[in-house]
């Protein structure tokens, strides 16, 4: 079915349990909550979270409601989460340590800010020369910024805050 399709048909808006629209056009039901809420009922456990994980694309959410992404198959390096610390094995340097809420957040327990302008050799490449698209040093404040995260579907990850995404695959590596 086309998505504005539904939107043909005059749909019946009715509000249903916790704050939800269900939207009912013949056989066919869109329902919408909130982005909180709707994170909350995909927030993985610290266990789930733990582990080594391959980059696989980052998105910029923009201001105006669109978006623009980048794979990152030819990025090096893995993002490493344990119990307590979180980071990019590459760049050590930006490594931080965390605790994960209630509310699955990736909280930072405060070590020194992140630079403006991290220094980073191996997440410089490749340039895409394009300003509307986010860049691999991206990344690094992702994850500084007390990111949520969401369990995707096929036991990929997204990492995530107001600008960007980061979607993330269990890693090969060991």
């Amino acid at each position: 079915m086309r998505y504005f399709s539904f939107f043909d048909r005059s749909p019946v808006i009715e509000q249903v349990a916790n704050g939800r629209l269900q939207l009912l056009a013949g056989e066919s039901i869109l329902l919408l909550e909130r982005p909180a809420q709707r994170r909350l009922a995909f927030m993985p456990s610290a266990t789930t979270i733990q582990g080594r994980w391959r980059m696989e694309e980052l998105t910029r959410y923009e201001r105006s409601g669109g978006f623009s992404g980048i794979g990152l198959s030819d990025v090096p390096g893995s993002i490493v989460i344990d119990s307590s610390r979180l980071s990019y094995d590459r760049c050590p340097a930006y490594d931080l340590t965390f605790v994960y809420t209630h509310d699955g957040r990736l909280m930072n327990k405060g070590q020194e800010a992140l630079p403006a302008k991290p220094q980073c050799a191996a997440l410089r490449s490749p340039d895409y020369n394009a300003p509307s698209l986010p860049s691999a040093l991206d990344i690094l404040p992702l994850i500084h910024s007390n990111p949520w995260v969401e369990e995707l579907s096929g036991g990929r990850l997204l990492i995530a805050n107001e600008e960007f995404g980061l979607i993330l695959s269990r890693s090969l590596k060991r």
